[in-house]
This record gives structure tokens, C-alpha cells and sequence, in this order.
């Protein structure tokens, strides 16, 4: 009998020592899961607002392209009296349309851009044209081919620049057409 009995005294000694392990541990294991699921909550904090930041910055991206060519259609289109010399020279009939833009077509070839065009746009004459703007900070191609496909090869005059047969845009201060300043 004292077997048994010392038996089942070890026995709940046994079960005792299990709980109050337990009781001991538990708190432990809670704390560590706490901070180890905090942590991961603060790191998919921080990756989500560099995944904000990034997207941000792309569509600041795309919203400042989109402002440098509205910007670029309007330097050109402030550059107008070329275009209502175009205009007034295609409405009064001293210019040819069919010639005028098969030569503009021809230039804007030359120069490289997909498409060159001549647009009226709630009264104010505009260039479309593309590429959108070359990487020196104004519309240098758009311009020249449209001076071109006007005054005619070789009939531009260009202060302050290199002249010939391509007129380097890059470093011209003044290009003037039929008297007009284009810069």
C-alpha cells in the first residue's frame, strides 16, 4: 500500500509541478509571441509606406510629365507669332495646305518626331507633336521642324547659334522667322 500511495502522492506532485511550469511558462510564451507579432506588424507598417512613397513618387512622376507637355504645347503656342503666320498665311490662301503639310510632314521626318501637327484648340493655334520634348528643356525639334516646313530650308536666321544645313537648337540664343523670334 505504501507503494501505491507514494505512488499517486509523486503522481500529483507530478501533475503540481506540470501546472505550475506551465503557470510559469505561459506568460513567457504570450510575451514572446506578443512582441515577436508586433514587430512583424511594425515591419509591414514600414513596407507599406514605402510601398505609398513609391507609388507617390510615380504618380508625381507621370503628373509632371504630363505638366511639361501642357507645358510644351503652350511654349509653343506662345511662340505664336509663327503659328498666326501660318494661319493667316493658310487662310488667306497665300499658302498652300497640301504643300504646307506634306513639307511638314517631310521636316517633322527629318527631325525624328512620330507626328507633327498643327491644331486649332479653343481659338489658340497648338503643335502636337511627339515625342514630347527633347532633354534639353524646350521644345527644339517640334519648333525647328515647323520653321522648316514654313520658311523653307536654309531660310531661317539664327543669332547667337550654328546655322547650315541643321540648325543646332541646342545652342541658339535667337532664331527668328520671316521677322518673327522664335527664342
Amino acid at each position: 500500500m505504501s507503494r501505491s500511495s507514494g505512488g499517486r502522492r509523486w503522481g500529483i506532485r507530478a501533475r503540481l509541478l506540470w501546472v505550475t511550469s506551465l503557470l510559469v511558462v505561459l506568460p513567457y510564451t504570450v510575451a514572446i509571441v506578443a512582441i515577436l507579432g508586433a514587430v512583424t506588424q511594425h515591419f509591414r507598417e514600414i513596407a507599406q509606406r514605402r510601398l505609398l512613397a513609391v507609388e507617390r513618387t510615380i504618380s508625381e512622376t507621370f503628373r509632371e510629365w504630363e505638366e511639361e507637355l501642357k507645358g510644351t504645347l503652350e511654349t509653343i503656342a506662345y511662340r505664336s507669332p509663327l503659328l498666326e503666320e501660318i494661319a493667316r498665311a493658310l487662310g488667306e490662301g497665300v499658302l498652300d495646305p497640301g504643300a504646307f503639310f506634306a513639307r511638314m510632314e517631310r521636316t517633322a521626318q527629318s527631325y525624328d518626331l512620330d507626328h507633327l501637327e498643327v491644331l486649332e484648340r479653343d481659338g489658340t493655334i497648338v503643335v502636337a507633336y511627339g515625342p514630347a520634348r527633347d532633354r534639353f528643356g524646350f521644345p527644339d525639334r517640334p519648333t525647328l521642324a515647323l520653321v522648316e516646313a514654313f520658311a523653307g530650308e536654309g531660310r531661317f536666321v539664327v543669332e547667337g547659334g550654328e546655322g547650315g544645313d541643321r540648325l543646332d537648337f541646342r545652342v541658339a540664343r535667337r532664331v527668328r522667322v520671316a521677322g518673327h523670334d522664335l527664342i
